[in-house]
């Protein structure tokens, strides 16, 4: 009896243990399962990757924004996105700027725009694509 009363904390601790071992990865999993990303690469009509190019995301239901430059290689990414429909405008020096409207996301979605192509031209000129 005396060896019972030593072992039960630990087995209770062990079983407590086991159990949230168990039980955060699938929160974490659902959480996660609930936001979405977006990404893709920003390029001239040559292919050429145009870096350090400001991409703007809005939520079109709240109005709230996304903001990020495209890096060396003409990429950006925005990450922990909620559902819903989105516009996208990217403008970059000596290209006019580009709109993509009605982009909906689902939760989950890793959604890969491909490329986005600026054309040569004033910054105050908008390509809704």
């Amino acid at each position: 009896m005396l060896s019972l009363q030593r072992y039960l904390p630990r087995f209770l601790s062990c079983l407590v243990i086991l159990a949230l071992a168990f039980a955060v990865p699938r929160y974490i999993h659902a959480q996660l399962a609930t936001l979405a990303s977006m990404s893709a690469t920003v390029v001239d009509r040559t292919h050429a990757v145009i870096p350090n190019a400001a991409v703007k995301l809005t939520n079109d239901a709240t109005g709230d924004v996304s903001t990020a430059k495209t890096n060396g290689r003409g990429d950006f990414v925005f990450v922990d996105l909620p559902s819903g429909t989105f516009s996208l405008t990217v403008q970059a020096s000596g290209f006019k700027m580009a709109k993509l409207n009605g982009i909906h996301l689902d939760p989950g979605d890793s959604r890969s725009l491909h490329e986005i192509t600026l054309q040569a031209g004033a910054a105050t000129q908008t390509v809704v694509v």
